[in-house]
């Protein structure tokens, strides 16, 4: 689901579920029957998930707060306030933002 593949994943799922039923007449040995049965229920659980959150880029889910707080940012860094520049900065990588100064502006990324 990292691809936001939400047909691809449905087939993908479908695929591993016959291929269950095909093993199904073989004899296995092991535990491989209980591992194709998780990795369905894996796929199953993350197409839930996409369900109820929606198949879509993180990115456009945080960037309206991304951008509030980088604004906010902006007026502190202006303030020469670098003290709570760095504690917005270190919030960011804390969450796994990643925030680059340039010369054209700020940029940033997940």
């Amino acid at each position: 689901m990292t691809a936001r593949d939400a047909d691809g994943a449905v087939r993908a799922c479908l695929a591993l579920e016959q291929a269950i039923h095909d093993w199904s007449a073989d004899t296995l040995q092991g535990d491989i029957a209980d591992k194709a049965r998780a990795a369905v229920r894996s796929m199953i659980s993350a197409l839930g998930d996409a369900a109820i959150g929606g198949v879509r880029n993180p990115r456009d889910v945080v960037a309206p707060y991304v951008e509030a707080m980088l604004a906010i940012r902006a007026t502190v860094r202006a303030e020469k306030r670098y003290d709570l520049s760095d504690v917005i900065r270190d919030a960011f990588v804390n969450i796994g933002i990643e925030v680059r100064d340039t010369a054209t502006g700020v940029e940033w990324d997940l």
